[in-house]
């Protein structure tokens, strides 16, 4: 059922980043996925410093992750659904040496949350540079959607002679401009490193990189359901290595809830049947409530990190730089300085101009 749910995600998803140059339903926007996202929708806000009506649907997910737990990670991301699938695809059955100082890897998704959203308080917006689903949009953009209408021009090429053939005269014509973006090779090259860290540990990135993972982590052990292990229990291990997420202790009947992403694959290799996800209204129940792998002074180093980047940056050689040269923007874009901290670097504007005249710039 997981795997079906991850599946039609990643399918929505696709199908909303294809019609986003044309014009979908009121109540259905091409970026919902975009919208649904707390960290971007934090970041926006702590950015431009107002309230920004389409983050509010970032409040969706953070209601059903206080009622539910940290599903989003498990069925509905489609980061996690393309992690997932390419994992499979290429390192099914494969031994992985994993991370013998998980607990510390573990801390890296807290501290890079910490500097993103201290970093936006002051103004400046970095949540595109690690956000999952403006990573994903940006591959599908400047890598994805180039390489499919290249396909599809060839694939019109081998069969012109047909169609002329036929007198088809639309299909024997028929050619799709063909997108070129600058950052393709660099986009490409983010996302495979995404996909090769799989060898080592699985959902290496959701494990331990993800920042917008660690903010839902924040919330999940809220969550109703729960993981709760009971005395057929013959501590075999079978879920511990299992667990995509390593949130199964050395003691498999202790959960640590931050990190449990309610996919239930432990249950599934459970040879005795003895774990369950009840609905539970106490910490205890399945194990300890397990605090966040943090500690207050890697806190600390990351809060002053992300708010003295965040003012140096904003004073920086750069801001002249954005005075002094008049950048074009797409159509109907905000002043300049509200843009740059509200801007998610998603590519979709780039994606919907007809004509291949929005590229992503670096230090312009």
């Amino acid at each position: 059922m997981r795997t079906f749910i991850q599946a039609l995600s990643l399918l929505l998803f696709t199908t909303l980043f294809v019609f986003a140059t044309y014009k979908l339903p009121d109540w259905l926007p091409a970026d919902i996925y975009l919208r649904l996202d707390p960290l971007l929708g934090f970041n926006a806000v702590f950015a431009a410093r107002e309230i920004i009506v389409r983050s509010l649907w970032s409040l969706i997910i953070i209601g059903a992750t206080l009622i539910i737990g940290r599903f989003f990670c498990a069925y509905v991301c489609p980061m996690g659904a393309s992690i997932d699938f390419l994992d499979f695809l290429f390192f099914w059955k494969k031994k992985r040496p994993g991370l013998k100082s998980e607990v510390n890897f573990r801390k890296i998704k807290f501290f890079l949350l910490i500097i993103l959203i201290s970093a936006s308080i002051v103004g400046l917006s970095l949540a595109f540079i690690m956000d999952p689903l403006a990573l994903l949009t940006r591959f599908y953009t400047f890598f994805l959607y180039p390489l499919a209408i290249t396909l599809i021009n060839l694939f019109l090429d081998f069969l012109r002679p047909v169609f002329q053939a036929f007198g088809w005269i639309i299909l024997s014509h028929l050619h799709y401009p063909q997108p070129v973006f600058y950052m393709s090779i660099i986009t490409l090259l983010i996302f495979g490193g995404i996909i090769i860290l799989n060898r080592l540990a699985p959902r290496f990135w959701c494990r331990y990189l993800c920042p917008l993972g660690a903010l839902l982590s924040l919330i999940s052990p809220l969550g109703l359901l729960k993981r709760r292990v009971n005395e057929d229990c013959n501590e075999c291990l079978k879920c511990q290595k299992a667990c995509p997420m390593g949130a199964v202790d050395e003691n498999p009947k202790e959960t640590h809830f931050s990190e449990c992403i309610q996919c239930r694959t432990c249950a599934k290799v459970c040879p005795q049947n003895a774990i369950t996800f009840p609905t539970s209204f106490s910490y205890s129940i399945g194990g300890e409530y397990s605090p966040i792998h943090s500690s207050r002074r890697g806190f600390l180093y990351s809060l002053a990190g992300g708010l003295i980047f965040g003012f140096l940056a904003m004073e920086s050689p750069f801001t002249l730089r954005q005075s002094k040269f008049q950048l074009i923007r797409a159509p109907g874009a905000i002043p300049e300085k509200e843009f740059l901290r509200t801007c998610i670097r998603c590519g979709e504007c780039m994606k919907s101009c007809l004509t291949n005249t929005l590229q992503p710039c670096l230090w312009e």
